[in-house]
């Protein structure tokens, strides 16, 4: 009988092999254990719970969740009803696009704007014009009582991200919006349009909320202005409407607080230095 001894690369050699083989047959065991899980008596809503689990369980629940028959119609009566998070959650997990046509009707309607964040999540080239035409006619001034801050909030991002111009019209309408947010969202696409896209337009409704009753507003009305300020000014481009440095400084020293004052300061330091 041989006595033969290993060399120390030949017992290190041996070691990974073993480790690879372990960690092989446990990644096979894990993904056959999950692969076999199944719910018999679960319904869409205990394995929309399961969604949000670990990744295993999670791909287990949309696996059976895409074999229930009916489910389109289930989720749609779901919407508004106390089941509403998970069915968007389940809309968003599975990818429904069929379903955008559907969840369009409801986005004037979206009290919280998580149904339009779910449509601009399933968002693609082929649909897109279909999505950012229904926001654009949802934001007309005629529709625009009907339609909820949280709905405005959540379309007006898509459309300044793609340098989506909206009429004058309609800007001046979200700009005296009774909800802060919806001002402060349109800040927002202001922003990205003029730092963005380069579009400068309008930027008379930006220096009218300079004078907004909420501080917070201001303070963003400032921080904007100046962040334009400072870019037109390194480009040389001319602006319409803007407030000039003195503008800011003025509103920004007319603040009671303190603290309030102090930010708005900092905020037109830092904005007029980009």
């Amino acid at each position: 009988m041989l006595n033969a001894r290993l060399s120390p690369q030949s017992v290190k050699a041996v070691r990974l092999l073993l480790v690879v083989g372990v960690a092989f047959l446990f990644s096979t065991v894990s993904f056959a254990a999950s692969s076999n899980v199944r719910w018999p008596k679960a319904t869409w809503q205990d394995l929309a719970k399961k969604v949000g689990t670990s990744e295993d369980v999670r791909d287990a629940a949309i696996t059976q969740l895409k074999t229930l028959v009916g489910l389109n119609s289930k989720l749609k009566k779901a919407i508004y009803t106390s089941d509403r998070p998970l069915a968007l959650d389940v809309i968003s997990a599975l990818d429904l696009k069929d379903m955008i046509p559907d969840l369009l009707l409801h986005v004037p309607a979206d009290p919280d704007g998580f149904l339009t964040v779910a449509v601009n999540a399933m968002m693609t080239d082929k649909n897109q014009t279909q999505i950012l035409n229904s926001y654009q006619e949802n934001l007309a001034p005629e529709q625009l009582p009907r339609v909820s801050p949280g709905a405005i909030v959540a379309m007006l991002e898509p459309l300044g991200r793609l340098a989506i111009k909206l009429p004058k019209q309609v800007l001046r309408g979200l700009s005296v919006h009774a909800s802060p947010e919806v001002r402060s969202s349109l800040l927002y696409y202001q922003r990205m349009m003029a730092l963005r896209h380069g579009s400068y337009e309008n930027l008379d409704l930006v220096t009218n909320m300079l004078r907004a009753k909420e501080f917070q507003i201001r303070l963003q009305a400032v921080s904007v202005s100046a962040e334009v300020l400072g870019l037109t000014a390194k480009t040389k481009i001319q602006t319409s409407g803007s407030a000039g440095l003195a503008d800011l400084k003025t509103v920004c020293e007319a603040e009671k607080a303190k603290q309030i004052r102090e930010a708005c300061l900092n905020f037109l330091a830092s904005g007029e230095g980009k």
